[in-house]
């Protein structure tokens, strides 16, 4: 029986973009205080921000991993859509609070796929 080791492996490529995308979400989350760059641009960019955090150590499922991810912002939306910080968290500033979030939108699903496409598109370009 075949085993599996997952393909770990370093990559700079992935690791500085990631770390870009990181600074941008820290910018936006600290500069940004209005009605679409924050909310939905922000939300645009974790899920690419994800997928190269994740590339930078690990080489498996590539194909999968923006759909994975997509599915990962679904159930954070719905977690929030359930209020689940409100029964989980009781201080307001907790950081089960700040990762969850406390107030669902449909747009952010949109921005989710809006993400995931862009990786998609990006991908499929540099083949």
């Amino acid at each position: 029986m075949a085993r599996y080791y997952p393909k770990l492996h370093f990559s700079p490529r992935h690791a500085l973009l990631a770390a870009a995308l990181l600074g941008t979400e820290i910018a936006i989350g600290s500069l940004f205080d209005d009605r679409f760059i924050r909310p939905y641009l922000g939300d645009v960019l974790v899920i690419p921000l994800l997928y190269c955090l994740i590339r930078s150590a690990w080489q498996g499922a590539q194909s999968s991993l923006p759909w994975l991810l997509l599915a990962l912002g679904l159930l954070v939306e719905g977690a929030q859509w359930l209020r689940l910080a409100d029964l989980l968290a009781r201080p307001d500033p907790s950081l089960l609070r700040t990762v969850i979030g406390t107030h669902a939108d449909p747009l952010d699903v949109l921005a989710y796929l809006a993400g995931t496409l862009a990786i998609v598109a990006l991908r499929r370009t540099r083949r």
